[in-house]
């Protein structure tokens, strides 16, 4: 007899912080996995690579955002991103 429970969805994470952490257990997961093999593939190597820079110009497009929408000021991007505030408009202050 079949089940008449239906299966449940995963949640998506509520909070940003929730979201964060999940990519971090995921991105561990893909060094494991990396290290774990005793002959990695070299394409999987370049796919990391372009995962990375799209972190890195999605994280622009955010500072650039939280700068112009939100008022953020560059120092304060500064002191939340660990960056003197002539760096962090370096960055990601030209877009």
């Amino acid at each position: 007899m079949p089940s008449t429970t239906k299966p449940t969805p995963c949640r998506p994470p509520r909070e940003l912080s929730e979201y964060l952490a999940f990519v971090r257990r995921a991105i561990r997961g893909v060094e494991q996995r990396f290290l774990a093999h005793d002959e990695g593939d070299i394409e999987d190597l370049a796919d990391l690579l372009q995962l990375i820079d799209e972190a890195n110009a999605s994280v622009a497009r955010i500072v650039r955002t939280a700068n112009e929408k939100h008022r953020w000021s560059w120092a304060d991007i500064a002191r939340a991103t660990g960056h003197s505030r002539g760096a962090a408009w370096q960055r990601w202050g030209r877009g």
